[in-house]
């Protein structure tokens, strides 16, 4: 996201608004399709299609997940850094919202596949990884206190974020 794109952004408030609405679009998906799947097997409308890929998926679903879950943290940790380096709240924003949903998005990667491992096998540990994908996914929402934690902010920034103030 350019620093042009910030500056449509009227206040604090609106940016993690609008943060906040990408962040449950990409949840209700991942839940939806989870939830689907979930009560197909239940109710005895699907049928596993690959039961003998259970095997393999034990290995896989879990590595994929914790390796997904891992480069997620690690790619924010790297925006993050960047940010020590960068001048003005509009800059220092934009590297939070590229973050957040690079984060997010390697959370939600992991969380479909482990459904789909799920559908494929009607082994119900997938789900349980997947439902772990949406915990941490859950945990990790966008707030200005959090987004406090890691910019290092000038005083007249600081100022602006908590009066919620229009940039």
């Amino acid at each position: 996201m350019s620093q042009k794109k910030i500056q449509n952004f009227k206040s604090p408030t609106h940016f993690f608004n609008t943060l906040n609405t990408i962040f449950y679009a990409l949840l209700s998906g991942i839940l939806i399709f989870f939830l689907i799947t979930y009560l197909g097997f239940k109710q005895g409308q699907s049928k596993p299609t690959s039961p003998e890929m259970t095997e393999i998926f034990n290995y896989i679903v879990p590595f994929v997940c914790v390796l997904q879950g891992g480069i997620g943290v690690f790619i924010f940790s790297i925006f993050m850094k960047k940010m020590d380096n960068t001048q003005g709240i509009k800059a220092k924003l934009s590297l939070y919202f590229q973050g957040k949903l690079i984060k997010w998005a390697m959370f939600e990667g992991a969380g479909l596949f482990a459904t789909i491992a799920f559908w494929l096998t009607g082994f119900p540990f997938y789900g349980l990884w997947c439902v772990l994908m949406v915990m941490l996914m859950s945990f990790n929402r966008a707030a200005a206190p959090n987004f406090i934690k890691y910019a290092q902010l000038t005083k007249e920034e600081d100022l602006a974020l908590k009066n919620d103030s229009s940039f």
